[in-house]
């Protein structure tokens, strides 16, 4: 694989949605398993972060995130919109789509469905404090105001440095919970070679509750 299409993958990649107990997380840490000797009957029954944060919108909410990705061979479009489609006592289910736009061709790739309980069982290696972060390694920084799809969000930012093969990568990012998918904006640059990524959210929209 070329660098090029490296460094896009690990863009598309860097939206830092934690999500545990979905294979498709976004830049989160990975959960360890318990040890062969724990019993998983006997590990605490805590709230999933990813349900607790999308079960507090209508189904139907959805936010779309445009992204450009630059580097010496030009700039790459990628335009991601993020759904909930279900939402019950159990679990919420979120639909994904991806679109890349490249200078010789655009690929329209299929919804991608991510399910995540209610409730899971904590791995005793791991304390829920960590999914309160984009990145293990994210620090806060402060909170600012944006404007965001219009609208003037109140949101953490943290900053911290990522490494992959083409070098040290610098990464700030803009979170909010009151937003489908707490994504709103951010920024990378990988200091070797300058190439840079940025995404923001573009369209926000809140479903209104069907009436019973």
């Amino acid at each position: 694989m070329s660098r090029k299409y490296a460094y896009l993958r690990l863009a598309l990649i860097g939206g830092c949605l934690v999500a545990i107990g979905c294979e498709k997380a976004q830049q989160a840490a990975p959960i360890p398993s318990p040890t062969a000797t724990t019993s998983t009957s006997i590990l605490p029954l805590v709230a999933h972060p990813e349900y607790t944060h999308w079960s507090q919108f209508p189904v139907g909410s959805y936010v779309i995130r445009h992204k450009e990705v630059t580097n010496k061979n030009g700039t790459v479009y990628v335009t991601t919109r993020v759904k909930l489609n279900e939402l019950t006592s159990d679990r919420v289910v979120v639909e994904q789509q991806v679109t890349v736009v490249r200078p010789d061709v655009t690929q329209e790739n299929e919804p991608q469905l991510l399910s995540y309980p209610a409730q899971f069982r904590l791995p005793e290696t791991v304390q829920i404090e960590q999914f309160s972060l984009p990145s293990l390694k994210a620090k806060l920084a402060g909170q600012e105001s944006i404007v965001i799809a219009g609208q003037e969000i109140l949101a953490d930012v943290f900053e911290w440095q990522e490494v992959n093969e083409a070098g040290p990568m610098q990464v700030k990012l803009w979170w909010s919970s009151s937003v489908p998918g707490k994504l709103l904006k951010e920024a990378t640059l990988i200091e070797r070679d300058g190439d840079t990524s940025s995404e923001e959210v573009t369209e926000i929209v809140i479903a209104k509750v069907a009436d019973n």
